[in-house]
C-alpha cells in the first residue's frame, strides 16, 4: 500500500508429505505480507496482509490496544526463527521467518492448541520469499505496536501446537 514498506512478502505453499517421507510444495497463489509505515522502527502502524496477489482476503493492524506480539529463538546451533504473532476471535496467526542458516517464511494458525494451517514460502529468497527489507526488532521492539513475548519455554508458546497425550 502507498506509505508503507515491506518488511516481508512470502509466496505461500502447501506441505505435503507422502507415506514415505519428505514433503512437497504445493503453491496457494497467496502472497503473505507483513509492512509498516517506516524503514526503521519506531513503527505506528504494522500490517499482515493474506491473499492473491492484489485481492487481500484477511488483514490485521496492530494498534497500540491490539498489538502484534514478536520473540525469536533458536532452533538448533545454526538456525532460528523470527516470530511474530496475534489472534483474532479463537485463532493465533503466526508468522514464522527462519534465520541465520534457516531459510524461508512459514504461516501456521493455532485453535484452541491445535494447528489448523500450516503453510511454507520455499527456501529460495527472491523467488519463493522476501524478508527482511526493513528493520524489525524481534527481542527488543521500539515501536508502540510491538509487544516483546517472552516465553519461559521457547517451544511452548502461543504459536506451538500443544502435544496430546
Amino acid at each position: 500500500m502507498k506509505g508503507e514498506y515491506a518488511y516481508l512478502n512470502a509466496h505461500m505453499s502447501e506441505i505435503r508429505r507422502p507415506p514415505g517421507g519428505g514433503y512437497t510444495l504445493v503453491r496457494t497463489g497467496k502472497l503473505l505480507s507483513v509492512c509498516a509505515d517506516g524503514r526503521s522502527e519506531p513503527f505506528r502502524r504494522v500490517a499482515y496482509r493474506f491473499g492473491p496477489e492484489g485481492k487481500v482476503e484477511m488483514e490485521s493492524v496492530a494498534s497500540d490496544a491490539r498489538p502484534f506480539h514478536v520473540f525469536d529463538r533458536s532452533t538448533s546451533p545454526h538456525t532460528g526463527e523470527n516470530v511474530m504473532f496475534f489472534k483474532v476471535g479463537g485463532y493465533t496467526y503466526c508468522v514464522i521467518e527462519a534465520t541465520a542458516q534457516g531459510s524461508g517464511v512459514g504461516l501456521r494458525v493455532i485453535r484452541s492448541g491445535r494447528q489448523v494451517l500450516d503453510l511454507f514460502s520455499g527456501n529460495r529468497r527472491g523467488v519463493d520469499f522476501e524478508s527482511e527489507m526493513i528493520e524489525m526488532n524481534f527481542v527488543a521492539p521500539r515501536s508502540p505496536v510491538l509487544r516483546s513475548y517472552l516465553p519461559e519455554d521457547p517451544f511452548e508458546t502461543p504459536c506451538d501446537p500443544k502435544v496430546r497425550k
